[in-house]
């Protein structure tokens, strides 16, 4: 039921960190090739396989960089194997020519053409279009890796460049390297090497501000070693192919676990709450108390207020969607009642699964809520074991966790025309005490976003879901804008229950 943020990010994120084997752009035509294994805290959980390729087009040179990363974890004690490809073509100087990115059941592509990046997203055969401005001085996202080795950076050097992310939304970033003293470095099967050090800050991702990366370099530029505080922490090492592609290991760390949100007392009959009160602390970093505004939204369900001790209390009430809001409507509702790449409202199975859940019931909230009753019922094969699944696939598969009870609860909505989407952030687990991360639904009815729950399917969604974004799922960004804001509260945030409320009361 609970789980963290789409295991697609973290594969993103571990990306992110671990361009390798670039091929110097003053070298003969040759192709590099290099096996870097991914540990999650003590565990190898999988590897990134690089080749790099300098190639000839149409006279032109270019270098062809082909990252394969897969990675296999636990959450609540089932496995899950993520797979990611991407295809980079860039000029040896490293501006983007173009780019293709596979994940399961999607696939991005994007090329360069008079100064505008072409996007094409396809899933399951349908493509959705978009363009963005480009810049001349935008690289690619496997140039970093040469520009190390072209240049190493030396003690007090700063590198500042802008580069394509395709696992941050497809995005242009800033990334600033800073050199750093040279160390003795603790490598894989224990030895040492002296390495040096370089800090790495993605400059305008805000969620990211916090996230603590450093890479280790030879003498030659080339990246030995990453690591990353994102998540658990995950630390990248370069090995021979043999120990790269050896089985993970037996998993003593539990993904889902670690990140839950442990509080100090239980709440009774949770899920039928009509009030919770909570005291709510946030870490903003080097041990600062940040303000959980900046990482909590508030609207007419969540709302902050102030303690009797000054602390920052944080008022969820239960929605009633008989009485109308007192919030303007969206600006652009008509982007949360058409299909879209991850929730395929138009689908055959989708369109049929919503006329036999909705019946006879002719009231937008009473439809609503038989579709949630529908989904919780008809998902019976209820796992952690698939990574993000869109709607067509849940309606077919009927199986899966939160996320894929919350798209198809979402694309069916739009079926029957009520507009909605999904909604991130914490739910509380009883049996657990705590808090794990989560994907719901949201409907918006007289007015106004009312939550639903397709793993719980109770006809509403408690004051113990804590939501921290919410999506439409649009656009070749729809998986980061969902769930890059919850990157900031992961292991950060601090929850006491401090009182609730029911409707008898």
């Amino acid at each position: 039921m609970v789980r963290t943020l789409r295991s697609s990010l973290l594969v993103l994120l571990v990306v992110a960190t671990s361009w390798t084997a670039a091929a110097r752009a003053d070298e003969a035509p040759k192709t590099d090739e290099s096996w870097d294994a991914i540990f999650m805290g003590e565990d190898k959980v999988g590897y990134v396989h690089s080749i790099t390729t300098n190639e000839k087009e149409n006279d032109r040179d270019v270098v062809h960089v082909r990252v394969e990363t897969v990675m296999n974890i636990k959450r609540f004690g089932q496995s899950i194997e993520m797979k990611m490809e991407i295809d980079s073509f860039e000029t040896p100087d490293g501006k983007l020519l173009r780019i293709d990115h596979r994940s399961p059941g999607q696939r991005i592509r994007g090329e360069v053409k008079d100064k505008t990046m072409h996007v094409t997203v396809e899933t399951l055969g349908k493509q959705q279009t978009q363009s963005m401005p480009w810049s001349d001085d935008v690289l690619g996202p496997g140039a970093e890796d040469r520009l190390l080795k072209k240049e190493p950076l030396k003690s007090g050097d700063k590198r500042t460049f802008r580069s394509f992310n395709p696992e941050l939304g497809m995005r242009i970033i800033s990334t600033s390297l800073f050199g750093e003293d040279a160390e003795e470095v603790a490598m894989l099967g224990g030895g040492k090497k002296k390495l040096q050090r370089v800090r790495v800050a993605i400059d305008d991702v805000p969620q990211l501000k916090n996230v603590k990366t450093t890479y280790w370099v030879d003498d030659a530029g080339e990246m030995l070693k990453s690591h990353t505080t994102l998540l658990v922490g995950m630390t990248t090492y370069r090995v021979s192919k043999e120990m790269a592609m050896a089985p993970a290991s037996s998993f003593s760390t539990d993904f889902a676990v670690q990140t839950l949100v442990k509080v100090d007392k239980k709440i009774p009959m949770a899920y039928d709450a009509a009030e919770v009160v909570y005291r709510v602390r946030w870490d903003a970093g080097e041990g600062k108390d940040g303000d959980p505004k900046e990482v909590i939204p508030q609207d007419e369900r969540q709302f902050f207020t102030r303690g009797e001790d000054g602390g920052t209390l944080l008022v969820i009430r239960a929605v009633d969607p008989s009485q109308p809001s007192t919030s303007p409507e969206p600006a652009d509702l008509a982007g949360f009642r058409r299909p879209n790449n991850q929730l395929q409202s138009d689908n055959e199975k989708v369109v049929a699964a919503a006329k036999a859940a909705v019946g006879d019931a002719t009231d937008p909230w009473q439809k609503a809520v038989r579709i949630e009753k529908w989904v919780f019922q008809n998902l019976k094969e209820k796992n952690f074991s698939r990574a993000f699944d869109n709607a067509a696939v849940v309606a077919e598969t009927l199986e899966g966790d939160c996320t894929e009870h919350g798209v198809l609860l979402a694309a069916m909505a739009r079926a029957v025309g009520i507009p909605s989407r999904v909604a991130t952030g914490l739910v509380y687990a009883d049996r657990l005490g705590a808090f794990g991360y989560h994907l719901w639904t949201e409907v918006y009815i007289n007015g106004r976003w009312v939550p639903l729950d397709g793993t719980l399917g109770r006809g509403h969604a408690s004051p113990t879901h804590i939501k921290i974004t919410d999506s439409s799922l649009d656009g070749v960004d729809g998986y980061t804008a969902t769930f890059l804001p919850v990157v900031p509260v992961l292991g950060r945030l601090k929850l006491e229950v401090v009182s609730w409320k029911h409707a008898s009361q």
